[in-house]
């Protein structure tokens, strides 16, 4: 797995190329948290164009990254799920608690 993020004005984008697994979900959280505290974005979006896999320790991440943004009043939207994702996305209802829009120029609009 690799991490990337760039500033958007107050927006993080963060991208995650491979795959999402129960070894990678650690260091992806600090990762952001770190993002989170040095950076002082008013809303995140993951994009997850090169992402081939997340497996349940990664849709948990995600889910408990929606919720702790929901918390502290910071939007958090996804996009660009592949085909493989989304349907990991769906199968476990994840599309139904996120927002996830099909590009990233329309989830940074939406912010």
């Amino acid at each position: 797995m690799k991490v990337t993020h760039r500033m958007i004005g107050k927006v993080c984008t963060v991208s995650v190329v491979g795959e999402i697994l129960d070894q990678d979900v650690p260091e992806l959280q600090s990762y952001v948290m770190t993002l989170l505290d040095n950076q002082a974005p008013n809303a995140f979006v993951m994009n997850l164009e090169e992402t081939s896999h997340v497996d349940s320790a990664g849709i948990g991440f995600i889910l408990m990254l929606y919720r702790t943004f929901a918390r502290i009043q910071i939007k958090f939207v996804l996009c660009q799920l592949g085909e493989q994702v989304s349907t990991i996305f769906d199968m476990t209802q994840l599309s139904r608690v996120t927002t996830i829009y099909a590009t990233e120029e329309e989830a940074l609009v939406s912010i």
